[in-house]
């Protein structure tokens, strides 16, 4: 990846400003701020191939280039959550300036929180900016060159959309002009879609706490160039599982969360979101709020994900059909890989959701149909049986008889365990022993007062056999 700022001889850029399409930065390499001797001393033992540099000065029409310069990646800087240094050797032909030292221009990255996108802009002021004089002598600086040559470094983005790599440079004078230039990827089609969802309840709810969700999405990891990113997510929650009206009031205004979400009411916070990305050391994980627009009907589900420096805000909009059945779909999701991602909507007096009726009675009718979109158009739909967990194991009498003193029952349980058999009449027995999954049993055993046998049939469990007294 190279940028060529042509900038031309009455310009002599003071400030340069690029933004760069959504796209993978691997390998970070951070060096801590600090003043200019500091920084230089610290990139000396950086990696060495951050990415070439060089600068083309003078007033004429062949101007001098500087070559051998090197562009590092460093930890925060002006607020940023990383920065560039860009390095050049301070010399002209025989001319060596700054006693050796050479010209270190800074530079704060920007990540946009909802694509991911970087904004590259230079220091408009001392020290680190973009130098117009050095030692007496003027720069009337014509081109600047970055080449990121580092292996592995970046790599595409998965979708082949036309795009631009957009930015502006403002002169000495202070006059900016805007620039642009085209970029598009090939062969997009190729790459493999192949998300998965789960989802998973609490079984056990309530009035005053609401009810549980968890969701918990994987992705298989791959060499570069394997794998579509996910661009849209869409979720239709069964109608056992509706919005809670009396959290959606308590959403956090827009005008608050844009200005700063810790200062939204805590009974908005609904949740926690957890990302591993294979760009960072550290997942982006953070709370899950309802925000409210003006112009929209219900609030927006946005979960704020932080780690390493970086905040990315995921934004689902939340529509209630007229049977109360809540979806959410998440539209510009970023165009970067993510090999596992996990929203938890726990219980609570604020929870996000409520129960229609008992979840663990209806667990074959708790299913979630999704639908993916990626980045390079593939569609994919799946529909996720939701996991319940919590429950009282679910017995069930499939028949029973009676034929003389001879007891038969036929019962139907979840999993291996111990049945026991009680009535009016009957007696508790040894009996024989089962496990879950497997067929039914017959065990016979005989009643200790009458010496008569009984039958009792079980389906997959351990159990205790009746008998008549």
């Amino acid at each position: 990846m190279a940028f060529d700022v042509l900038a031309g001889r009455k310009v002599d850029p003071q400030k340069l400003r690029v933004t760069v399409p959504a796209r993978g930065i691997a390998g970070l390499v951070t060096v801590s701020e600090g003043n200019e001797s500091e920084i230089w001393s610290a990139l000396e033992h950086a990696h060495p191939e951050g990415a070439g540099a060089g600068v083309s000065v003078g007033v004429g029409g062949e101007p001098f280039t500087v070559v051998g310069g090197k562009a590092y990646i460093t930890g925060p800087y002006e607020g940023a959550p990383f920065g560039l240094s860009v390095v050049n050797p301070a010399k002209a032909g025989p001319f060596n300036l700054q006693e050796g030292r050479p010209v270190v221009v800074r530079a704060k990255i920007e990540v946009d929180p909802h694509t991911a996108a970087l904004t590259i802009t230079t220091n408009p002021s001392m020290p680190g900016a973009i130098p117009t004089i050095i030692e007496g002598f003027p720069l009337e600086i014509q081109h600047v060159n970055v080449n990121v040559n580092r292996p592995g470094f970046t790599f595409n983005p998965t979708s082949c959309a036309p795009t631009k790599i957009t930015g502006s440079i403002t002169s000495a004078e202070g006059s900016t002009s805007p620039v642009e230039d085209a970029f598009q990827v090939t062969n997009c089609a190729s790459l493999k879609f192949a998300p998965s969802i789960s989802f998973s309840t609490q079984g056990k709810t309530s009035k005053s706490q609401g009810a549980s969700l968890t969701t918990k999405l994987a992705y298989p990891y791959g060499p570069a160039g394997t794998y579509a990113n996910i661009k849209q997510v869409k979720v239709e929650l069964p109608e056992q599982l509706p919005s809670r009206l009396t959290t959606l009031q308590k959403a956090c205004t827009a005008k608050q969360f844009n200005t700063n979400p810790a200062g939204c009411p805590a009974a908005s916070i609904i949740g926690h979101a957890k990302a591993i990305t294979p760009l960072l050391p550290v997942p982006l994980e953070g709370p899950a709020y309802f925000v409210s627009n003006g112009g929209e009907a219900f609030p927006n589900l946005i979960m704020v994900l932080q780690g390493y420096g970086v905040t990315i805000d995921l934004v689902g909009d939340t529509f209630i059909s007229k049977s109360g059945v809540t979806s959410s779909t998440f539209k510009t999701v970023p165009d970067q890989p993510v090999g596992s991602f996990e929203l938890t909507l726990p219980e609570g007096p604020y929870s996000a959701l409520a129960a229609n009726g008992s979840l663990c009675t209806e667990q074959s009718a708790l299913k979630i149909p999704a639908a993916f979109i990626a980045q390079n158009g593939a569609e994919l739909k799946q529909e996720a049986q939701v996991s319940v967990t919590g429950c009282k194991p679910a017995i069930t009498v499939v028949k029973h008889s009676v034929k003389g003193k001879v007891a038969t029952i036929t019962v139907s349980v979840p999993s291996a365990g111990k049945l026991v058999a009680t009535g009016k009449g009957l007696i508790a027995s040894g009996g024989g022993k089962g496990s879950g999954g497997g067929a039914s049993k017959a065990t016979k055993s005989t009643s200790s007062a009458t010496g008569a046998p009984v039958w009792a049939e079980s389906r997959s469990s351990n159990f205790f056999c009746p008998s008549f007294k």
